[in-house]
């Protein structure tokens, strides 16, 4: 079973001038990080599926279309899809890739089941029917997601962790190809097949929010690149985590998966308890039957008892013999 010895609180990357962290204090600071980033994705998943298509942002009032540059309309859930990319990118780099593999397929439940209230919605409300575009927003956000982990998996292997930006970079450029390729097939489906527009016509709509979405993402994540990767390093350093690197104890070969370890400090074991000496046992004391218990403490051995010596006593007072004299005859 794969396992993580890096998100133990008592494993920690030791970094140069930075103290040892309590193993209660660390285990608080990583989970609280981590839920600040799973928040953060989840809320920027479910926001494009609800929102859709409409409302959109025309970028002609900013002199980005019009004038010979094709129609951009810029989705409004889309904003805040930079945040999710970024934050996952952060919950790879920090807490390896089977925790973000969790949180996306967690975000992937979430925008389904977003897009599966808008289509109660259509049938409960006379409205425009939304479910098209929210189960394309969906489908852009899980393969958007899931080619980010594959491509910045990828690349953190062959460079064994350096230069963070490159491969943030390159992860979510790929991703963003993937996801609204995604995202134009569902929605150019939905447009002919659900609401009979004709073919130019959906296609005009689809390449409009495309171009305008899939350029805002990528424009959006790279000028955030800089600061992105200050504060993922400086979260390293504050989570105690290292760079990636390979652990010998979890692989086969020098092929396999690097995963962020760094140094693992391998927490020292306790001092062996003191064994208590063992106490002398006494000896068993045996019982001397009652004629055979020591004397020494009396004057002699008496055979008889007292009343059988004042007994004896008393007879040889009222014998004759000791004075001399004959008994008398009696008459």
């Amino acid at each position: 079973m794969h396992r993580d010895p890096w998100l133990l609180p008592t494993r920690q990357a030791e970094h140069p001038a930075r103290p040892v962290i309590d193993d209660v204090d660390l285990h608080g600071r990583r989970e609280a990080t981590f839920l600040v980033l799973a928040a953060t994705f989840l809320v920027t998943s479910v926001i494009a599926p609800i929102f859709g298509a409409t409302p959109t942002v025309d970028l002609a009032r900013f002199g980005l279309s019009g004038h010979g540059l094709p129609a951009l309309a810029l989705p409004f859930g889309v904003l805040a899809v930079p945040l999710g990319l970024l934050a996952v990118t952060l919950v790879i780099e920090l807490y390896g890739l089977r925790r973000a593999s969790a949180l996306v397929a967690t975000g992937l439940v979430g925008s389904l089941g977003v897009a599966g209230l808008v289509k109660l919605g259509d049938a409960a409300a006379a409205r425009p029917p939304a479910f098209g575009a929210a189960l394309a927003f969906a489908s852009y956000l899980a393969v958007a997601h899931i080619v980010n982990l594959a491509l910045f998996a990828g690349v953190s292997r062959r460079s064994r962790g350096g230069r963070m930006w490159l491969r943030a970079s390159f992860g979510i450029i790929g991703a963003q190809l993937a996801g609204w390729a995604a995202f134009a097939f569902v929605m150019y489906s939905d447009a002919v097949v659900v609401r009979d527009m004709t073919a130019a016509g959906a296609a005009a709509n689809v390449t409009a929010l495309v171009l305008a979405g899939g350029g805002y993402v990528i424009a959006v994540a790279l000028i955030a690149m800089p600061p992105f990767a200050l504060a993922a390093r400086g979260l390293a350093i504050y989570l105690r985590v290292g760079h990636w690197q390979l652990v010998d104890d979890d692989i086969d070969d020098e092929q396999s998966a690097p995963r962020p370890a760094a140094f693992v400090r391998r927490v020292p074991p306790p001092p062996p308890r003191p064994q208590p000496q063992p106490q002398p046992q006494p000896q068993p004391q045996t019982l001397k039957p009652p004629h055979l218990h020591d004397r020494s403490g009396r004057h002699g051995i008496q055979p008889f008892s007292s009343a059988e010596m004042r007994f004896f006593t008393e007879g040889d007072m009222l014998d004759p013999g000791d004075s001399g004299e004959l008994p008398k005859a009696q008459a």
